[in-house]
């Protein structure tokens, strides 16, 4: 087969090349200049060699709808990275049965913009990690953390390397119950999803309440992460309950509306004639 359309090397998108399949011989073959784009120097290039260029997370995928076409005569297409030497490529990849010929699949592979190099994407990830407005960090599964963003290196005190490599109870104010962790995490596991308001501790043992977003990751069946997005509340933390378990632990953790009025009672008896108190509702 030939090239589909001649263009300079250097110059990937709207690119479109096309290969073909022949179920009963097996027999693979494609656009010369493709075979030489992703299977340079050698001669020889197969189907499975094709698939393995591609997001390695959806080649299954694509060996699925594969025998999907076969089985069904129908026509699969999708946008997919495709991995060339050190650059990335979103590609539009199609196939169906050739017209009049039920053994033989056509494939064809249009380029449609280039994708940031796998190292690129690191450093962009990077930059927008430590950027983020507000503070994250990332654990492993026993709760050690692994990552810690400027945010949260600023709002704790601590420097990235004494972070790294302890525990995330390092930063626990110490003011809930072992049972009120067991049932967070509890949660966490379980809905892979938590969020409210918790009270934490910086590097001088100050207590601060805090806006608290918690994910579980499952990257593989036997491995998963946690990740913590907090922001920093602007009011007293006398106003957070001590120990909020069950019915507290889904209402964000903060007083209800009596406990609060009562809070806010005892506070006005103590006001001097010169303070006032403010309240904000949202």
């Amino acid at each position: 087969m030939q090239k589909s359309q001649t263009h300079p090397e250097t110059e990937m998108e709207n690119m479109v090349f096309h290969w073909q399949f022949d179920l009963k011989s097996g027999l693979f073959t494609c656009d010369d200049e493709l075979s030489q784009l992703l299977n340079p120097g050698k001669s020889k290039f197969t189907l499975p060699q094709l698939f393995s260029v591609f997001d390695r997370r959806r080649v299954g995928e694509i060996k699925v709808n594969f025998k999907e076409v076969i089985d069904n005569h129908s026509l699969f297409s999708t946008s997919i990275l495709i991995n060339i030497t050190d650059k990335r490529f979103l590609v539009n990849l199609s196939f169906e049965h050739a017209e009049n010929k039920t053994n033989v699949i056509n494939g064809k592979i249009a380029f449609l913009v280039e994708f940031p190099s796998i190292d690129e994407e690191d450093e962009l990830v990077k930059v927008l990690f430590n950027r983020a407005s507000n503070a994250i960090l990332i654990t492993d599964k026993n709760l050690i953390i692994i990552k810690a963003n400027e945010q949260l290196l600023r709002h704790s005190g601590y420097q990235h390397e004494e972070l790294i490599g302890q525990h995330l109870s390092l930063l626990s104010s110490e003011q809930y119950t072992k049972e009120f962790y067991q049932k967070l995490w509890n949660i966490v596991d379980t809905e892979k999803f938590w969020t409210g308001e918790l009270l934490a501790k910086n590097k001088k043992g100050e207590i601060g309440a805090h806006d608290v977003k918690m994910l579980r990751i499952e990257l593989s069946p036997n491995n998963h992460f946690y990740m913590a997005e907090s922001k920093k509340l602007d009011f007293s933390t006398q106003f957070l309950a001590s120990d909020p378990l069950d019915a507290r632990l889904n209402k964000n953790n903060l007083l209800s509306k009596e406990e609060f009025t009562q809070k806010v009672d005892e506070q006005f008896k103590l006001l001097t004639k010169n303070e006032t108190i403010v309240t904000v509702c949202l």
